[in-house]
């Protein structure tokens, strides 16, 4: 069973989980994070009932909103039949449900504005 937490990339439990579990298995030839979030989905699905369609929502809602956003990366809407019959990476996501391969950070740092007045410039 999965730890307790939520699924994302900063969850370490969940990403150590899928890739030292020798049930779970873990092909060298496949990257790391399409095989952690296949992992998780396959477990959603058997817990929840969760289909493929349910997963491929997510990837065409991500494109759908990326054509309006002139910092993604990729700008290009594709329908739902066309990320569900893309090319499957780790199963049951497909190459228009992982994101791409990319370098880069943000931070933002919030303080107060006494915190601010305590520090020079």
């Amino acid at each position: 069973a999965l730890p307790k937490g939520r699924l994302n990339a900063t969850n370490r439990a969940v990403l150590a989980y899928h890739l030292s579990n020798p049930k779970v298995g873990f092909d060298l030839a496949v990257p790391a994070m399409p095989q952690q979030f296949g992992h998780a989905a396959r477990e959603h699905m058997r817990r929840h009932g969760s289909t493929k369609t349910h997963f491929a929502k997510v990837g065409w809602k991500n494109h759908r909103h990326s054509v309006h956003n002139p910092y993604s990366q990729f700008r290009q809407e594709f329908s739902l039949e066309q990320v569900e019959q893309s090319r499957e990476v780790f199963a049951p996501l497909t190459l228009l449900q992982c994101s791409p391969t990319s370098d880069g950070a943000a931070a933002a740092v919030l303080v107060s504005k006494a915190f601010l007045a305590r520090r020079p410039s």
